[in-house]
């Protein structure tokens, strides 16, 4: 009986997280669609390229406080992944958030996540290995000036200078 009941109540904890979960993955959708359709990350890197932001305060300066910043997107890519991180890190769920986001949208994360100075957050991006897929090879020269001194990024942009 008793086993019967923890069986029941871990079922109910399931479907709990996986209906909250399921709810911002498709909020995240929705808002990763906006991004991608107003090009948002784009029109950054050609204002970056253009004024030449060679370290993260000039960015923080120039883009990060532009109105246009889609903040929410970021907000709610934290709240998702802490919420994953937090509740179950079954891989299934991880993947699906990775999947989704393409390297620039990964760029852009990593550069939010420079802003925020969120040790906690920063732990849980390195611990889900969110950056797994990104290819390291297609940043762009400029960026690869800022992100060296992102933790996540360190090992692997020293790397490359070195291919």
């Amino acid at each position: 009986m008793k086993r019967s009941l923890l069986a029941q109540k871990n079922y109910f904890k399931k479907q709990e997280f996986e209906n909250h979960f399921f709810k911002l993955y498709d909020e995240l959708r929705v808002e990763l669609d906006k991004l991608h359709e107003n090009k948002i990350f784009e029109e950054y890197q050609k204002q970056i390229d253009k004024e030449v932001i060679v370290d993260i305060q000039k960015f923080k300066d120039r883009i990060y406080k532009k109105e246009n910043y889609p903040r929410e997107f970021f907000n709610l890519l934290e709240f998702i992944l802490t919420y994953v991180y937090e509740n179950n890190k079954d891989a299934k769920y991880i993947f699906l958030i990775k999947n989704k986001l393409t390297t620039l949208d990964l760029l852009y994360v990593a550069l939010d996540d420079m802003n925020k100075k969120n040790s906690k957050y920063s732990k849980i991006l390195e611990e889900l290995d969110i950056y797994e897929y990104l290819k390291y090879k297609d940043i762009p020269s400029w960026l690869i000036l800022i992100l060296n001194k992102y933790s996540a990024f360190k090992n692997k942009l020293v790397e490359l200078h070195y291919d």
